[in-house]
């Protein structure tokens, strides 16, 4: 619950600085403008997942979620060696996307 547009919900990952050769792996939940931002490593590059409220045909579906409301934010992740899934559920709509090595799919629902 909040009324701040912009912060930092959960970090999971390396607590001290990296050297050389130390696993990149992370995760982290933040808000920006409202709306839930996922950024991922599995060791293979950050990839990023926003939701900003919007379908697929930009009609918006979801009022941001900084409104001073509870909400519940789901994230479930498939595979891990050459490419995994991900599906981030606010408020049980769903935005999914398709990460791999380098590129991103999304799709918004």
């Amino acid at each position: 619950m909040t009324t701040e547009d912009d912060g930092l919900i959960l970090y999971q990952g390396p607590l001290t600085e990296l050297v050389e050769g130390d696993a990149e792996d992370f995760v982290i939940l933040e808000m920006k403008n409202g709306y839930p931002l996922l950024r991922v490593n599995l060791g293979s590059g950050e990839t990023k997942l926003t939701v900003d409220g919007r379908d697929r045909h930009g009609d918006v579906r979801q009022n941001k979620l900084s409104d001073g409301r509870w909400h519940r934010v789901d994230i479930f992740t498939a595979g891990k060696v050459r490419s995994y899934s991900c599906q981030v559920f606010t408020d049980f709509i769903s935005c999914s996307v398709i990460l791999l090595p380098s590129s991103t799919a999304v799709i918004c629902i």
